[in-house]
């Protein structure tokens, strides 16, 4: 459990690995990705359920969210275009505030 933050330069959302071995999750596969700090990286893939506590949003469940080290940004996830998807984000810059609905 923790924060995640929307990123809309990651292809696929990520979840610190420690969060998903702490939940018993065993991995499902393994993908080759690149970050902004590597290319062809291999990280384990596991299926989860995201969920979203104290918002109206639905638990989503994924069969595909990496596993990375994520901790140093002080986030738990990333959520990447893979859930963006189903969403409609709408970030007002001069306001100072995002939205996202599904």
């Amino acid at each position: 459990m923790g924060f995640a933050l929307i990123d809309t330069g990651a292809s696929i959302t990520s979840v610190d690995e420690q969060v998903l071995v702490g939940l018993g999750l065993n991995p499902t596969s393994v993908a080759t990705i690149s970050t902004p700090s590597a290319a062809n990286v291999q990280q384990p893939v596991y299926a989860c359920i995201l969920s979203f506590p104290g918002t109206p949003l639905p638990p989503i469940p994924f069969n595909e969210v990496v596993a990375s080290n994520l901790m140093g940004l002080g986030c738990s996830a990333l959520i990447g275009r893979d859930i963006l998807a189903f969403c409609q984000l709408v970030y007002n810059g001069p306001e100072g505030f995002w939205t996202l609905a599904f």
